[in-house]
């Protein structure tokens, strides 16, 4: 196909003066006619209509947008500035076909939405048929359970040393992230598999002899607390939310001391964020690790913590009611005391400075 140069300039001049809805019409017609045509289009006649198409894409609607996506993904030679203005896109409808198959995203690309969107977009970028060791290493560093899971099973994922060594961390309390490199089934899963199983036994039978507790509560324990801790916090964990509590806290326990009086009192008084910000003072951990435990999608985390502090079961009662908004249904309720009055103080202990060093470890 013969493009004229000077077409596409002055189509470019000519939509910068009409408003929005016009100028995404035109590059609706505009990307018909690149789809129509582009088996026979040279890389410099692509780059033409990528120069314009870039420029209009913003004004293309929603659902275009999203069936453009969907037909650019598989398009040999897309347009790659279009292709990652999709890919950039904050809706995962628009973004994720171009994030998990197209090819006109390079490894540049690639880590710049990486280092910049959620998880939704880590998720689809995890799904891609090759995804190097760069971007994996970014995706273990700033993806949830689920972004991390589908690049462990992808079969094309590649991972570096430093890769391999934090999916061991976290494959030792992920049992969902072990069940997916099961479900690789390559030499890679593999190697990692073994080398899980045996950190995990490490764990159990170190934190069994030392304390004396229920192997089999340890083994629950180190399943279900680590991840769920280290996982990303949300809005709702951010450090400028417990400036002003920790500061009172700190200055309280400067002069009289804390204790657990304190964390049951805040409680009783609707400010979870100073029980929070008492928590941390006593176990001399981040405020930010204890607001990730309380907020984290089970109790375990947050029983953990407040047993290691050698909490009564009435104060983490109104802990846990502070967490849900609501009481523990009766059920859950006596599991999560019975849990509690088998784990000793010495043992949360040791597993919270387990979760909190596993944590540090994951981030650096």
């Amino acid at each position: 196909m013969t493009v004229d140069r000077s077409t596409l300039a002055d189509l470019d001049g000519v939509l910068a003066a009409r408003d929005a809805a016009e100028r995404g019409r035109a590059a609706e017609r505009l990307a018909e006619l690149f789809l129509a045509r582009a088996p026979g289009l040279s890389e410099d006649h692509v780059a033409l209509f990528d120069d314009v198409l870039e420029k209009l894409v913003g004004d293309i609607t929603f659902r275009t947008r999203v069936a453009l996506s969907e037909r650019f993904a598989d398009c040999p030679n897309a347009p790659r500035k279009v292709v990652f203005a999709f890919g950039s896109d904050d809706e995962i409808r628009v973004a994720g076909p171009v994030l998990e198959r197209s090819s006109r995203l390079d490894v540049d690309a690639l880590l710049a939405i990486a280092r910049a969107k959620g998880q939704e977009h880590l998720c689809a970028i995890a799904k891609r048929p090759s995804v190097p060791e760069v971007v994996t290493d970014v995706l273990l560093d700033r993806g949830g359970r689920r972004a991390v899971a589908t690049a462990a099973g992808n079969p094309g994922a590649a991972f570096s040393a430093d890769g391999a060594a934090i999916l061991v961390a976290r494959a030792q309390s992920d049992d969902a992230l072990v069940r997916a490199l099961a479900a690789r089934d390559d030499a890679f899963a593999g190697r990692i598999a073994a080398l899980v199983a045996k950190a995990r036994t490490r764990v159990r039978d170190t934190l069994a002899r030392e304390t004396g507790a229920d192997p089999e509560l340890i083994d629950a324990l180190v399943s279900r607390v680590g991840d769920e801790i280290a996982e990303k916090g949300d809005k709702r964990t951010l450090l400028g939310q417990f400036a002003e509590p920790m500061a009172a806290m700190q200055e309280r326990a400067a002069e009289t001391g804390l204790a657990e009086i304190d964390a049951l009192g805040a409680l009783l008084d609707g400010r979870p964020a100073e029980a929070l910000c008492v928590i941390a003072i006593l176990q001399g951990v981040p405020v930010e690790f204890v607001a990730r435990a309380f907020h984290a999608s089970t109790y375990a985390p947050i029983l953990v913590i407040a047993r290691a502090c050698d909490f009564r079961w009435k104060t983490v009662h109104h802990l846990i009611h502070a967490k849900l908004g609501r009481a523990l249904p009766e059920v859950l309720a006596e599991d999560a005391r019975a849990t509690f009055e088998r784990l000793g103080p010495a043992t949360a202990r040791r597993v919270l400075r387990a979760a909190l060093a596993k944590e540090r470890g994951l981030r650096h």
